[in-house]
This record gives C-alpha cells, structure tokens and sequence, in this order.
C-alpha cells in the first residue's frame, strides 16, 4: 500500500490503485484478510488497527484533497471510499458476492472490479 501511496501517478489514480490493491490482497489472502480484524486475538499482543488505520486515513484524505479539491471534507470522503472498499474486499475473502453478482466465478472479478471503481469515483464527484 505504501508504494501506491506514494508513486508518482496523479492522486485519482493512486486512489484506485489503492483501492484495488486492498481488494485484491483480500482475495488473494482471505485468511491473512480476516486475521488482521480479529481483534479479540491481538488483545494484549501490542498490535493495535489504529496505528495502521489512522496514518492510512490521513493518506487518503491528502490524496482526496488532491484528486477533488472541490469537495468539502477530504477525510470524510477518504472515510467514505474506505467503508466502501472494506466492504467490497471483505465479501470478495469471502466469496460472498459470487451469488449475488455472478454463479461463474470467472466473472466475479469483473464485477467486484466495477464495484471498486464506483466505490472511488463516487467519492470524488
């Protein structure tokens, strides 16, 4: 994530990378993808989500600011297209969104993709 963050392509675009990024190491890792919210077993470990959620959410809003200038809260848009992509990449580790978008599996893809893309534009309208 930190590469995509980071590189040199507009901010819109790094948004999407991100976006897909995220997505697709929940389906290519569902496990690892569910472990990382388990938070009942990190209790007392000193892994805390905050310290890896709150400077991923400062990235997005710098780079909501900077993709959609106009819009009026950056982090709350950051938030919202985060939501939306969470959501998307916890159904695509678990394959819940197959029967509802495709019965072929090869299409899920496809269709988990598209979801993505609106999930970002929508946010930066």
């Amino acid at each position: 994530m930190e590469r995509v963050f980071t590189g040199p392509q507009p901010a819109r675009e790094r948004l999407r990378a991100a976006a897909h990024e995220y997505v697709g190491f929940a389906q290519a890792r569902p496990e690892m993808f569910r472990l990382i919210f388990r938070h009942d077993l990190h209790r007392g470990s000193g892994y805390s989500l905050r310290v890896v959620w709150l400077p991923l959410l400062d990235a997005m809003a710098a780079m909501v600011a900077d993709a959609a200038p106009a819009v009026d809260d950056p982090r709350e848009h950051g938030l919202l297209i985060w939501t939306h992509v969470h959501g998307i990449a916890t159904f695509a580790a678990g394959l819940t969104l197959e029967p509802v978008l495709t019965l072929e599996p090869a299409g899920l893809d496809t269709q988990i993709d598209s979801l993505v893309e609106k999930a970002v534009r929508a946010q930066l309208a």
